[in-house]
């Protein structure tokens, strides 16, 4: 049959489709009334039908058809599209169902509908639809229909309200994304966002990470082959996960569905995500981040699953047995040095693509510090990205540690030459780390050993500079907790924020976290192991740079010593070190040559402790408006030998000074 010309003149959408179905429910009652010789008697108890009427009869062009007719016409008209429509018929197959959506999505769209099976009008109830749609069925039971109402308000399509009142006063409606996306309508959520296919990237344009990395076809691929899957991407964060599963989709043709991770644990919001997904045809996105020790359960799809694609850390724990179909993992790397090269003339860098790529950033993180960078000059190129990489502030490292300035103290780091071999040798490690390893995943860990004030932060600060980057405390106040697992989880946190923005870590004292392991005597010694067993994993597998210091290095689990890439010792100065550090920290000053030798040689101090007393001497000097002077040390000194309860050692001649 050919469709009417006014019908076939419709756009074929969502929205005329729920209307033109509408209209064949009316065409349906009307057609029933008129055969059983009750039609005028009906369209004078419900007038405002006669609107209906006449808009049936002004599309098909024609008195008021047969529900055959205008069936046949509707199918013509949309040919060979699939809706939101036809896909809600899939996953709640039968008359019945079909029926009972469009009545009762009819009364959202015109209360006066209600009329027609609430007699008071109102909400739609279930004994009232029940009623209704066994005159429209009489060959199915009361029983029988009012299965298939609660079985579409199980899989999310209805909602029941009332269920305090009897049974039968139960309210009815169609949930409200189902609504939505049958009747054409934008479908707004907070807890997740719909993205169509043509808004989707196209896979032509992804940058594989590396030589041997998954690319998005292949997901694609996978997707055609397959009815209902979980698909598991494990990335670092801002590291293209979700751009590649986007990609995929749209190579397929399907819409993308991103979901709040909290959707899975909620039952109504996981029923109403999978309904949507599979009247929009869209897979499935959703971000996880567990923490340490929890394991995020997959639940079942209360209706015929659509595929679901998980994006997560490496370490994440999943168990997705209680959804049927496969399991597709799906590992992406960090980019490699060629990938950044890419990512960095993509995002309009290309002059200095070569240089920049020696940062190991993530793809996302090299987009946004590209965004950020504004050169005044072409030459200041790596300035401006130095900045804009500085002001990036990760929530997940900025709650668990603090950035430290480096200032100008490069040149106030006085080493003995072992101390400058080691320190020159692990900045040229963490330089070289990715052509070292061959990857991109390497990292480096290192023990700074020694005294306190014996320079172990100064070189660290040191080695930032040398590498460029910036350097972050771990704060073991924010960082600790007494609450079972939070300390890992803030770990975590932190380690991987350092690991995608390629930082150096610096975790200061460290033995309070690294410390040998104790036989298990009470829960907190149990608590305790698991802190330190958690970290040796986590340390084993750290891509990035952290460096560890201690005052003790014999109170560092052997373990803990054994994965690191270096360990350093830090010795206290000898008197050509001692004075070269106070020479370096003094600037200008009135001291006497002797003043200064016999202080180098005497004072058995730090570099810390050096810096203290300079620090006390230009106090003086500035309260008494002069340069520093020998009285001004000699008091400086002596104060810094009651600080730690000693006696001076400067001979008395000079003490008098004071």
């Amino acid at each position: 049959m050919t469709a009417p010309r006014p019908l076939h003149d419709l756009a074929v959408c969502a929205e005329e489709q729920f209307r033109l179905h509408l209209l064949g429910l009316v065409v349906d009652m009307l057609h029933r009334e008129r055969r059983e010789g009750r039609l005028f008697e009906y369209l004078d108890q419900f007038p405002f039908l006669q609107s209906y009427v006449d808009r049936i009869e002004t599309l098909f062009g024609s008195d008021l058809p047969a529900p055959k007719d205008w069936r046949a016409a509707v199918r013509h008209w949309q040919g060979e599209t699939e809706l939101p429509l036809d896909r809600l018929h899939k996953a709640c197959p039968g008359p019945i169902a079909a029926a009972s959506l469009l009545l009762i999505a009819a009364v959202e769209e015109d209360p006066r509908l209600s009329l027609l099976d609430e007699p008071e009008g109102g909400a739609p109830t279930l004994g009232g639809m029940t009623a209704f749609l066994c005159d429209m069925f009489p060959d199915h039971g009361t029983g029988d229909i009012r299965a298939v109402l609660m079985r579409m308000a199980e899989v999310g399509v209805l909602q029941v309200g009332s269920r305090d009142a009897p049974r039968i006063q139960w309210s009815l409606r169609v949930s409200p994304a189902a609504f939505e996306l049958v009747s054409g309508a934008p479908c707004l959520r907070d807890h997740f966002r719909l993205t169509a296919t043509g808004d989707l990237p196209s896979p032509e344009v992804w940058v594989a990470p590396g030589p041997d990395s998954a690319r998005p076809e292949d997901l694609s691929r996978f997707l055609q082959s397959t009815r209902d899957s979980t698909i598991l991407l494990r990335s670092d964060s801002h590291n293209g996960r979700k751009t590649f599963v986007r990609m995929a989709a749209q190579a397929v043709g399907k819409a993308v569905l991103h979901c709040q991770s909290g959707t899975m644990a909620d039952r109504d919001l996981w029923a109403e995500a999978n309904l949507v997904a599979a009247l929009a045809d869209a897979l499935l996105l959703i971000e996880c981040a567990p923490v340490p020790g929890e394991r995020i359960v997959v639940p079942a799809a209360p209706l015929n699953a659509p595929h679901c694609a998980l994006v997560t850390t490496h370490a994440a724990s999943i168990d997705h047995g209680r959804r049927p179909g496969a399991l597709y993992p799906i590992v992406l790397a960090r980019p490699d040095q060629d990938a950044r090269k890419r990512h960095w003339r993509n995002a309009g860098w290309s002059r200095h693509a070569a240089k920049l790529a020696d940062r190991l950033l993530t793809s996302g993180h090299i987009y946004r510090v590209a965004r950020g960078a504004v050169r005044e000059r072409k030459d200041q190129a790596r300035e401006a990205i130095d900045t804009a990489l500085a002001s990036i502030r990760d929530p997940r490292l900025e709650t668990t540690a603090h950035r430290i300035a480096l200032g100008d103290e490069l040149d106030d780091l006085v080493l003995d030459p072992a101390e400058r071999e080691e320190v020159d040798a692990l900045a040229l490690r963490c330089r070289l780390r990715e052509q070292l390893h061959s990857s991109s995943e390497a990292g480096v860990k290192a023990l700074l050993s020694g005294a306190s004030g014996t320079g172990k932060t100064l070189a660290a600060k040191h080695l930032a500079r040398t590498l460029s980057r910036p350097l972050y405390r771990i704060d073991l106040a924010a960082t600790v907790n007494k609450y079972i697992g939070e300390t890992e989880k803030n770990l975590e946190m932190a380690l991987a924020a350092a690991e995608e923005l390629d930082v150096v870590l610096l975790l200061d004292e460290g033995d309070a976290l690294l410390a040998k392991r104790t036989d298990v005597g009470s829960a907190t010694d149990r608590y305790a192991n698991m802190e330190t067993n958690f970290l040796l994993q986590r340390l084993e597998d750290f891509r990035g740079i952290i460096l560890v210091t201690t005052n003790d290095g014999e109170r560092i689990d052997k373990a803990f010593r054994r994965r690191m890439d270096a360990i350093i010792p830090f010795r206290l100065p000898d008197q050509l070190r001692r004075q070269e550090i106070l020479m370096r920290q003094l600037g200008e000053h009135d001291l006497s040559q002797a003043m200064i030798d016999e202080v180098a040689c005497r004072c058995n101090f730090t570099g810390g402790q050096i810096h203290n007393v300079v620090l006390h001497a230009r106090l003086l000097a500035l309260a008494a408006k002069s340069a520093i002077t020998d009285a001004h040390m000699v008091k400086a000194v002596e104060r810094e030998y009651r600080k730690t309860g000693e006696h001076c050692p400067l001979r008395p001649a000079l003490a008098e000074v004071g």
